[in-house]
């Protein structure tokens, strides 16, 4: 599945867990024929040990079906959609970092044009007193 489109990885996936569900479904009716012989006898040696096999190849279907998740979702990572996507969260982050780093310095220069304006302001009233005792 690597660098497939999305699309095609959902639909190989999608047909995958569909032959793996069907696997499944198939070994449980299996199961429920034979757990259906012990309504009317119990079971032989040779029964019992083919539901125990049944049981154990549905596990093994199950866990199947938990493993084409986990190759689906490496697949999805691989795929130009996704790449594309990563590409651009990449871009956009280093933009909005490119933007923080301009309104840091923005909020430097407002705080040192504050302080200029502050110590104007303290001339300008220190002045007016001096012109008031003239």
């Amino acid at each position: 599945m690597p660098n497939d489109s999305v699309q095609q990885v959902l639909v190989k996936a999608d047909a995958a867990r569909a032959l793996l569900t069907k696997q499944e479904v198939d070994l449980q009716g299996e199961i429920n024929a034979i757990d259906d012989i012990e309504w009317d006898r119990p079971l032989t040696a040779e029964e019992r040990s083919r539901r125990q096999q049944r049981r154990s190849a549905q596990t093994a279907v199950r866990a199947a079906k938990i493993e084409l998740s986990f190759i689906t979702l490496r697949a999805l990572d691989q795929s130009p959609e996704v790449q594309r996507l990563i590409n651009a969260f990449r871009s956009i982050n280093q933009d909005l970092k490119q933007e923080l780093d301009q309104l840091k310095n923005i909020a430097a220069y407002a705080e040192t044009a504050a302080k200029v304006i502050d110590a104007m302001t303290e001339i300008a009233i220190d002045l007016a007193k001096v012109l008031a005792k003239v």
